[in-house]
């Protein structure tokens, strides 16, 4: 009979840590307000003009909390995408944050127990055995990333454009324009008022 105990030695360490605070792990979703309730839409337009290595994964939070459902773009197609999101009244920090990864196998050795029992004369004796053997492990590996926050101040009835737009490893820009409404369906866009504009390298 045997009984095994994992007991992990990584001998290997993870190229980079996950960084924690805006990763969906991290943070509580958002609950948007109902359609009947006080709100604002915001329209996100994500653009990629770089591509720098196999994956992406795109995080855009409010207040910390986290937007789901943030359609992704392919590195064959446009990559660009938009996604709508109501919003309550009043002030919000938006965060988006983009980053570019790609996976790495490596084998880490890690050692395990087996426990045997055997005779031992007119009793049974338990032995421990300890054992090696490899293991492959998935590393999540960041190449390239770049994050933008603003502050939105929003007004009932209103419609914004965010427009994140990324170009290389900390070089990307967050930009926030308000929806202007004219007669037979005709609309232009102005710069939010405030606070909303933002293009340093994060």
């Amino acid at each position: 009979m045997r009984r095994r105990r994992a007991i992990a030695v990584f001998l290997s360490h993870a190229f980079c840590p996950v960084v924690a605070c805006l990763l969906p792990a991290c943070a509580h979703d958002y609950r948007p307000p109902k359609p009947g309730e006080p709100h604002a839409l915001v329209k996100l337009h994500l653009a990629y003009h770089a591509w720098p290595s196999t994956l992406l994964e795109q995080v855009a939070t409010i207040d910390g909390d986290l937007v789901r459902d943030v359609p992704s773009p392919t590195q064959e197609g446009k990559r660009r995408t938009t996604c709508s999101v109501r919003v309550r009244p009043g002030p919000a920090v938006w965060a988006i944050q983009a980053t570019f990864f790609h996976n790495e196998v490596t084998s880490r050795a890690e050692t395990y127990e087996t426990t045997e029992s055997a005779p031992c004369g007119s009793s049974t004796c338990t032995q421990i055995r300890p054992h090696t053997r490899l293991v492959n492990h998935v590393d999540r590996v960041n190449d390239a990333t770049c994050r933008q926050d603003t502050k939105l101040v929003a007004t009932a009835g209103e419609t914004y454009i965010l427009e994140y737009d990324y170009r290389s490893d900390r070089s990307c820009s967050l930009v926030c324009r308000r929806q202007n409404r004219h007669r037979q369906g005709v609309s232009s866009t102005s710069p939010c008022v405030g606070p909303a504009d933002t293009s340093a390298k994060r």
